[in-house]
């Protein structure tokens, strides 16, 4: 009869363990998909960023490719007007 109780105990203890065992490993499943989401997230951030990023860059280009036009147009007419001024003479 001895025998048959420590049967018992080693068959509830070993399905406790696995019990466990499962239970840990529905848990690290868990923590490895909320640091999959993490990640996704973080992802979607860096590319907001980044086209942040592109989109001021683009803007800064228009206002200097604005701004060198204006500058050779002022230098057009300015020496138009030079020029005027010139054959004046």
């Amino acid at each position: 009869m001895n025998i048959l109780f420590r049967i018992l105990d080693l068959a509830f203890e070993a399905d406790r363990r696995h019990v466990l065992l499962k239970l840990r490993a529905e848990v690290a499943q868990a923590r490895v998909e909320r640091v999959a989401l993490r990640a996704q997230q973080a992802q979607a951030d860096l590319q907001e960023y980044e086209d942040g990023l592109r989109v001021r860059e683009d803007e800064r280009r228009r206002e200097r490719a604005e701004a060198d036009r204006a500058t050779a147009e002022w230098e057009r007419k300015s020496r138009a007007h030079s020029d005027a001024g010139a054959s004046v003479l």
